[in-house]
C-alpha cells in the first residue's frame, strides 16, 4: 500500500492577493504558482507514495486526511502558519519535514516544529532522506554538504495539484539560476545559495516555459535574486525565450529581478523587450551614496538613477522600484526625500519596506552584537498567525525609533499611490518612452491578445459603468487620460493596473497597519 505524502505551501500572515475588486477583475486569487514542491514531487518514487501538493492560502487544509508524511517548504513569513500545521498534523501522527530558505538558514528556530529539517537545496537531499524514511529509520536532519548544479534539477511535477487551484494563479515561476555575486548586508541570498551563481541550461529553462504555457500561463515569473549577474548567460537565456515566444506568437509576458547597472548595456535591454519583458524589479533601497556604501550594495552607489531610470523605460520595461527605510544613515528626512524621488522618476509602482535583520543575513549578526536586533518570533504586532515585512519589525533603527519608522512607511505609500500622484509618475515613464531612440525597435506582446485578458478588459468596463464610485471614476477617468496619446503599447493596462495598485495599497494599508494610529509624517 502507498504512503500518503502532502507537500504544503503554509499560507502568509494576512492573505493579502486576497484582494476583492482585483479578485473580481481577473477571476484569480493566487500570485505565484511556486516550482519548489512540484520539483519535490517530481523527486519523489510515485510507485512508493500517493502525493497532493496544495497552497494553504487558497485550499482549507483537511486534518481529518489522514497522511504519513507532510512536507513544507517555508519562509520567514510563514513563521506561525508553518509551525501551527506542524503541530497539528504532528498530533495526528503524521511525519513533518521542514525545509526551505527559513529553515536552511536559521534551522534552530524550526527544529522543535519538525521531525525532520532538510537543510540546504532539497534536490539531493530529499533522495536520501526518501530512502532511510522508507527504510524505516531517518536522521532529524539531513544537510547539504556541496551545490547542486542545476543541469540535474528535474522538470516540475505539477500533476499532484488540483488543477481547478493551478488555475486560480497569475502567474507560473522558472527559476534560471541560483546564487547571487554581491553581500549586501540586509540579504540573506548568500547564506542559502552561495555567492556563485549557478545557471539552468536554457533547453531546460524553455522545456519549464513550454509546460507552464500549456499549462495555460501567459505570464511567467523568472526568479532569480538578480537575473543579469552573468550578462553572457542573461543574452542567452533571453535569446532562447525570445525565439520560444515569437514562436508561439508572442502570447506569454515575463517579468524578473534585475540590478540598475543593466542601464549600461543596450544589447541586454533589447534582448529583454524582444523576448517579452515587461515589469523588472530593481532594488533602489537609497537615493544615498553612503547609505548604499553601509549596506554594502556598492555596485549602486554612485550611479546616476535619473539617468539609469530613463534609460530602462525608454526601452518600455516598467520598473517596479523597491526601496529601503531604516538604515544607520537613514533619519526622519528619509521619507519625504524618497518621495521627493520617486515623483519625479517614471516608476509608477513603488515598494517600501522597513529594514529587516532577516535571519541568515550579516545585518543580524551586527543586531545582536550591538543589541539592536528584535527576534522575529516576538516581533509581530500582530496576532499570533501574522508576520509581515511591514508590521514585523526586527531591526531597532538607529536614527528613529520603530514607531516613527512604521509611522513613516506608512505615510510614504499612502502617498506615493495616491492616484494623482500615480498620473503623474506614469506621465513620466510614458514621457520617457516617446524621447527614447529605441522606441521605433520596441515590439511587445499586445496585452488584450488572449481570451482571459478580453474578459478583464469587459469585467473592468462592467465595474467602471455599474459599480464603481463617484471617486474611483474620476480617478480612473484621470489615468486614462494620462496615457492617452502616448504610444506605448501597454499604456491602457498600465491605467488599469495603477487604479488597481492605488486601491489595493491603501486597503493594506489600512488593514496591516491598523496598528499604526496616523498615517502623517512622523515627527
Amino acid at each position: 500500500m502507498k504512503k500518503r505524502l502532502l507537500l504544503l505551501y503554509p499560507s502568509t500572515a494576512l492573505d493579502l492577493e486576497k484582494l476583492l475588486l482585483t479578485r473580481q477583475l481577473i477571476r484569480k486569487d493566487g500570485r505565484f504558482l511556486g516550482s519548489s514542491l512540484p520539483t519535490i514531487a517530481a523527486l519523489t518514487p510515485q510507485s512508493e507514495f500517493e502525493i497532493r501538493i496544495q497552497d494553504e492560502a487558497l485550499e482549507p487544509v483537511d486534518f481529518d486526511q489522514r497522511y504519513d508524511l507532510v512536507g513544507m517548504s517555508v519562509y520567514y513569513n510563514h513563521l506561525q502558519s508553518a509551525k501551527r500545521l506542524a503541530r497539528m498534523f504532528r498530533e495526528r501522527g503524521s511525519t513533518v519535514v521542514l525545509g526551505g530558505s527559513g529553515v536552511s538558514v536559521q534551522p534552530e528556530r524550526w527544529r522543535d516544529s519538525a521531525d525532520v529539517l532538510i537543510i540546504g537545496e532539497a534536490e539531493r537531499i530529499w533522495g536520501r532522506f526518501i530512502a532511510d524514511y522508507l527504510g524505516g529509520r531517518f536522521e532529524p536532519e539531513y544537510r547539504e554538504t556541496e551545490r547542486f548544479e542545476l543541469g540535474d534539477s528535474p522538470l516540475p511535477d505539477y500533476s499532484a495539484m488540483d488543477p481547478a487551484t493551478v488555475r486560480r494563479y497569475v502567474s507560473g515561476i522558472v527559476q534560471t539560476s541560483r546564487g547571487c555575486p554581491h553581500r549586501c548586508e540586509f540579504c540573506s541570498v548568500p547564506a542559502y545559495l552561495g555567492q556563485r551563481p549557478r545557471f539552468k541550461p536554457t533547453g531546460l529553462v524553455i522545456r519549464e516555459i513550454d509546460q507552464l504555457h500549456r499549462m495555460g500561463f501567459h505570464h511567467v515569473f523568472l526568479a532569480d535574486d538578480s537575473f543579469a549577474s552573468n550578462r553572457a548567460k542573461a543574452k542567452e537565456t533571453l535569446s532562447a525565450i525570445r525565439d520560444w515566444n515569437r514562436a508561439h506568437g508572442y502570447g506569454t509576458v515575463f517579468s524578473t529581478q534585475l540590478a540598475i547597472d543593466i542601464a549600461d548595456d543596450d544589447e541586454l535591454l533589447s534582448l529583454a523587450v524582444e523576448a517579452g519583458l515587461c515589469r523588472v524589479l530593481i532594488g533602489i533601497e537609497s537615493t544615498r551614496k553612503a547609505t548604499l556604501e553601509e549596506t554594502r550594495k556598492f555596485f549602486c552607489a554612485g550611479r546616476d538613477y535619473d539617468r539609469d531610470i530613463r534609460k530602462i523605460n525608454g526601452y518600455g520595461l516598467v520598473i517596479l522600484g523597491s526601496s529601503i527605510i531604516g538604515f544607520d544613515t537613514d533619519d526622519l528626512t528619509t521619507f519625504r526625500e524618497q518621495f521627493d524621488f520617486f515623483m519625479r522618476q517614471g516608476i509608477h509602482l513603488i515598494q517600501a519596506w522597513p529594514l529587516q535583520a532577516l535571519d541568515g543575513s550579516d545585518l543580524k549578526t551586527r543586531a545582536i552584537a550591538e543589541g539592536r536586533y528584535v527576534d522575529l518570533e516576538d516581533a509581530s504586532a500582530h496576532p499570533a498567525q501574522a508576520t509581515t515585512m511591514l508590521a514585523t519589525q526586527t531591526f531597532e533603527p538607529r536614527n528613529m525609533s520603530i514607531a516613527q519608522l512604521q509611522q513613516g512607511i506608512c505615510w510614504l505609500l499612502w502617498n506615493l499611490y495616491e492616484p494623482a500622484n500615480m498620473a503623474t509618475r506614469l506621465r513620466r515613464l510614458l514621457q520617457d518612452f516617446e524621447e527614447s531612440p529605441h522606441r521605433g525597435r520596441i515590439t511587445m506582446p499586445p496585452f488584450f491578445a488572449t481570451a482571459e485578458g478580453v474578459g478583464i478588459a469587459l469585467r473592468f468596463l462592467r465595474y467602471l459603468i455599474f459599480e464603481a464610485s463617484s471617486n474611483d471614476r474620476r480617478d480612473i477617468w484621470q489615468l486614462v487620460k494620462t496615457v492617452r496619446g502616448f504610444s506605448h503599447p501597454h499604456r491602457y493596462q498600465m491605467a488599469v493596473s495603477s487604479f488597481l495598485f492605488s486601491k489595493n495599497m491603501h486597503h493594506i494599508l489600512r488593514r496591516e497597519m491598523a496598528h499604526v494610529a496616523r498615517f502623517e509624517y512622523p515627527t
